[in-house]
């Protein structure tokens, strides 16, 4: 879950280059026992049926990727009732797929559908459900563009769905007197976002000078929101922000969880936060932690095996790796259990392979740690102008 960094302005030309960590373990299940039919236990996603024409079952679902339930049936029109979906294979989970739902009989069927296939058991050895791996391995390709938003305009605090399809981020113009969350949503990974619109409802909880950072759940339906004024601190309120639906509005809580700092990066149970310190690029980072999701976070502490001042730490799903921004480029660390401390491996990206009016900032891993989005800043493109623009890196 990834969001992630202070604006260029707020730090200087500090280099905040990022690249994904490496193994966070295998993805793809093997070696669980498949759940009995149409017993949900984890998995993939399977689609949704498509209505049968009249006289005939409805298709079945097809088989998803992400973790969720298997798809359901097909409704059959007039007849036999659609058959299920079968579920996706668990490839993105360590637990075994759901199983996919019974089919309801068609208007005038005779009989409900067959339940739908169990997704392949995941890696847990009794198919178990549990928290989805990503696969970390793999070295990642050159940078694509992936939003420009024109000259001057600074972008930072990247946030994305687990589709990566829909895209938040903060924006300030040339003068720094505009400040905007904004979003922005893409039909597919290999196109580009456009600048998008103003997301008033999350906007409004910040004042005008204020910067803006924030987090997104997995599912989409729940914002974690700092802002900031970075004359004072690199922290402040955490707000969040609930929607029904991707896509709809959202209702900011009233009350505050805790106070911590810029950039939060939430683990999957949303019971552990990272985060920038509170004196910026010159602050170690911090972690928060909190018993349950309806507490605040309590006092930010270091996080334990990051021995240096860094900004933006940003967790992978499975809370085994964690990239953060220095002077000398972005970090890796790495651990083999979340009761253990963090080591630090060494640069991921060397700030020295860079042109020295280049930075990045912002770092953020996609859920199923594949693709790595950072903000590139060139302080001069020779036109008099700097620019920012988002940038992916896919393995």
């Amino acid at each position: 879950m990834r969001t992630r960094d202070l604006p260029v302005t707020s730090l200087g030309l500090l280099a905040c280059l990022t690249v994904a960590a490496s193994g966070c373990g295998d993805s793809r299940g093997e070696g669980g026992t498949q759940p009995a039919a149409g017993r949900p236990t984890g998995g993939g996603h399977g689609g949704e049926g498509t209505v049968g024409a009249s006289g005939s079952p409805g298709a079945s679902g097809g088989s998803g990727r992400e973790s969720g339930r298997g798809g359901s049936g097909g409704l059959g029109t007039s007849g036999d009732a659609g058959s299920a979906g079968r579920g996706g294979e668990g490839v993105t989970g360590t637990g075994g797929g759901h199983a996919g739902d019974g089919a309801l009989a068609g208007a005038a069927g005779e009989s409900p559908g067959d339940a739908g296939n169990a997704s392949r058991a995941g890696n847990a050895a009794g198919g178990s459900a549990g928290t989805p791996s990503a696969d970390c391995g793999g070295t990642f390709g050159g940078p694509r563009v992936v939003l420009d938003p024109g000259p001057e305009v600074r972008i930072y605090s990247p946030t994305l769905s687990a589709d990566e399809l829909e895209l938040f981020y903060g924006s300030t113009d040339v003068t720094g007197m505009i400040k905007e969350l904004r979003r922005s949503t893409r039909a597919s990974k290999l196109e580009a976002f456009e600048p998008g619109e103003l997301v008033a409802e999350l906007d409004a909880a910040c004042l005008a000078l204020e910067d803006r950072t924030l987090d997104l759940t997995p599912d989409g339906l729940r914002a974690y929101l700092v802002c900031y004024d970075p004359t004072v601190s690199f922290g402040g309120a955490l707000r969040v922000a609930r929607r029904s639906a991707p896509g709809s509005s959202f209702v900011l809580d009233a009350e505050s969880y805790g106070t911590v700092g810029a950039s939060p990066s939430l683990d999957a149970g949303e019971l552990t936060l990272y985060s920038g310190g509170f004196e910026g690029g010159t602050a170690y980072p911090l972690v928060f932690q909190r018993a349950a999701t309806d507490q605040q976070f309590g006092e930010g502490l270091p996080i334990e095996g990051v021995l240096s001042p860094a900004t933006s730490p940003d967790v992978s799903a499975d809370g085994l790796n964690l990239v953060f921004g220095s002077d000398s480029g972005v970090m890796l660390a790495t651990r083999n259990s979340v009761d253990e401390p963090f080591a630090t491996q060494g640069p991921a990206i060397d700030a020295a392979d860079e042109r020295p009016v280049t930075s990045w900032n912002s770092p953020l891993i996609s859920e199923d740690c594949r693709s790595l989005y950072a903000v590139r800043y060139v302080a001069d493109t020779g036109a008099g102008e700097s620019s920012w623009t988002l940038e992916v890196l896919t393995r």
